[in-house]
């Protein structure tokens, strides 16, 4: 594909949808895939009930999905005031295995470029000055700036518990197909053509 970006643009819309076998022997220890005690314990410090159990497959399987499927679809959504609803049809899926086979959806929307700048009150102070440098080296297009401010910024989120979205999400937009307009399949299952 080549021009999907890692993230999407600003104020872009994006669903994407991984899907992967529970089974697969190639992923069963990637943390990518499945819970662990550290990213439950984390996400239990914003939500204490969210529903995750570490150990756990991320995802929902094929048969959840079809079960709460109408007239052969799936809706996802609306997200908030920002982003409509998704709406999915699951026999594009009609030869995979039910059980084994997960699906993990994801719904971005790209921070709009008057936005980036504001301050993130849900980052440590530290973090959130060196996010601050950051935005003040790309605003002045100082390369060798930019360069340090990252550096610094991603070690300091790394110390203060960060961690990157690469190591939390098995996405690769360079693997994924569009299906509808805004929509990204990335399908991990095993003996699939990349992306499809």
């Amino acid at each position: 594909m080549g021009s999907l970006r890692y993230s999407p643009a600003p104020g872009e819309d994006r669903t994407i949808v991984i899907i992967w076998d529970e089974t697969d022997e190639r992923v069963r220890d990637d943390p990518r895939y499945w819970w662990t005690e550290e990213e439950v314990a984390r996400l239990r410090q914003l939500d204490p009930n969210i529903p995750v159990t570490a150990g756990r497959p991320k995802g929902q399987t094929l048969a959840s999905l079809r079960e709460k499927a109408e007239g052969g679809r799936i809706v996802w959504g609306p997200f908030g005031e920002r982003m409509s609803r998704v709406e999915v049809f699951l026999s594009l899926w009609e030869d995979a295995d039910s059980e084994r086979t997960r699906f993990i959806v994801a719904h971005q929307r790209g921070t709009p470029l008057e936005e980036r700048d504001a301050p993130n009150s849900l980052l440590p102070p530290a973090v959130e000055e060196a996010r601050q440098m950051l935005r003040a080296a790309i605003k002045v297009g100082n390369e060798e700036q930019i360069a340090k401010s990252r550096e610094q910024l991603t070690t300091l989120f790394r110390e203060h518990g960060g961690r990157k979205a690469t190591d939390l999400s098995p996405w690769d937009p360079e693997r994924a197909v569009e299906i509808q307009p805004g929509v990204f399949v990335q399908d991990e299952r095993p003996g699939r053509a990349q992306g499809a």
